[in-house]
């Protein structure tokens, strides 16, 4: 299974940040980070968004894979199922590369 191992422990922040940047574009996104729910000033901005909204998504579902918790926050699976399967999946590439 892709990122079995990663789905299990907590991840590593950092790398995460990391992984949500390559999923959403990198460098030639239009949307740093995919945030779009406020404006962002720059990519280290809209790291620092990222960062609190995957904290956010991590601290109230402990119950579930950190994969899916994060998921649910940035492609919500009620308004993008196959989006959903989409990130999680090059969430979890990026993230064990």
């Amino acid at each position: 299974m892709l990122g079995s191992l990663a789905i299990q422990a907590a991840p590593d922040m950092e790398r995460l940040l990391d992984a949500v940047w390559k999923a959403e574009g990198g460098e030639k996104a239009r949307v740093p980070y995919g945030i779009t729910t406020v404006r962002v000033n720059s990519p280290n901005h809209a790291r620092s968004i990222a960062r609190r909204t995957l904290n956010r998504a991590l601290n109230e579902r402990p119950d579930l894979p950190w994969i899916e918790a994060t998921a649910r926050v940035y492609c919500p699976s009620e308004s993008d199922p196959a989006g959903h399967r989409h990130w999680k999946k090059n969430v979890l590439y990026f993230y064990n590369r």
